[in-house]
């Protein structure tokens, strides 16, 4: 399946949920975008207590060797209630 997301570096995953969201955001502003070809995505979840939400989080391996794909959704107590975030991200050392 085919997907057009932003892309970013690994070091985003250090960041909290919103962090993570902002630079998103900031990325597709600036029409920072990739498509690529996503196979098989697995599905993993867990409770943030700092970001007070509970995360549903998708990751796919692309055509390209260090590129995986991403989308979390998470569901949290605070306006909005549901989010939802994509993106490509990368590692210099391979997946």
């Amino acid at each position: 399946m085919r997907r057009k997301e932003v892309v970013l570096g690994e070091r985003v995953f250090d960041l909290g949920l919103k962090e993570f969201d902002e630079v998103v955001s900031r990325e597709r502003q600036y029409g920072r975008t990739f498509d690529l070809e996503v196979g098989p995505a697995g599905l993993q979840w867990r409770v943030s207590l700092p970001d007070r939400a509970f995360i549903m989080h998708w990751v796919g391996r692309t055509n390209l060797a260090n590129v995986i794909w991403s989308r979390f959704v998470a569901f949290r107590l605070k306006w909005p209630p549901v989010r939802n975030i994509s993106c490509f991200t990368y590692a210099w050392e391979g997946i």
